[in-house]
């Protein structure tokens, strides 16, 4: 009996599924545009910016434990991001995992998976924020920008978040969010084939509470309104995107490896 997690499982078998595929289509996508390495196996896709933040170098598993020889796999995603480069790497496992602290990884916590159906929906924008589409690399400046102060990504300093590679990403839609001039919040969507990775969701500390980054994630989460979104929340980010119509589905494991 198939379990649904074979590679030659048929797209739409489950939304979980189809969300790992546009993930991983994404990471690969932005790896070759960004001048980073990336490697699949049936299990797990490898990508590596070679960011000096371990949030821009992921392993994401395509499979479930009992489907594959975990020492094995573990012994591949290491390999891959290798040692004593610097930084680290996220690795987002939609499953619970044996305990890999042996191995020298950190549990970062289960961050929950969120589901929301296609279909528009009123949301107007609050006063004093502009929402523009990135389409330059004056404008993915601003991202980065952003995007490192509101996550907050200290370890990037004043380096981007993804380099100018990330225009010529198919189908990925990045947006910024501005207060006057000054770029405050970030969001992006990747559209699959079906189902949107709504990705890079942050708000600057200082222009918290005011319901921008709220704003933000409705602009990707529509930028495909046929398709469902579905995201990585924060259990402090839950509530607003339930308030969206998001659904708690299930709850990811995520590593940390070092190197």
């Amino acid at each position: 009996m198939a379990t649904g997690w074979e590679p030659t499982t048929p797209a739409g078998d489950t939304v979980l599924r189809d969300y790992l595929t546009a993930w991983a289509t994404w990471l690969e996508d932005l790896a070759r545009e960004c001048g980073g390495r990336t490697e699949r196996h049936d299990d797990v896709v490898l990508s590596d910016l070679g960011s000096s933040s371990m949030f821009l170098n992921n392993a994401l598993s395509l499979q479930p434990p009992a489907a594959t020889d975990v020492d094995d796999l573990v012994s591949r995603v290491e390999r891959f991001f290798g040692a004593g480069k610097g930084g680290g790497y996220a690795w987002f496992n939609a499953w619970p995992m044996p305990d890999l602290r042996p191995r020298g990884f950190e549990l970062a916590g289960h961050p929950p998976f969120m589901l929301r159906a296609a279909g528009r929906a009123a949301h107007p924008a609050p006063a004093g924020l502009r929402i523009s589409e990135v389409t330059d690399e004056e404008g993915l400046a601003d991202f980065d920008r952003a995007a490192i102060l509101g996550f907050p990504l200290p370890d990037l300093g004043d380096g981007p978040s993804f380099g100018p590679g990330a225009l010529a990403v198919g189908d990925l839609h990045i947006f910024v969010g501005y207060d006057s001039d000054e770029p405050v919040a970030t969001a992006s969507s990747h559209v699959g084939a079906r189902v949107q990775h709504v990705e890079m969701v942050a708000t600057r500390p200082e222009w918290r509470g005011r319901g921008y980054g709220e704003a933000l994630t409705w602009r990707a989460t529509l930028a495909e309104p046929a398709l469902p979104a579905a995201l990585i929340a924060s259990d402090a980010g839950r509530p607003v995107y339930e308030r969206m119509g998001y659904l708690p589905v299930t709850r990811f494991t995520l590593w940390i490896g070092a190197r």
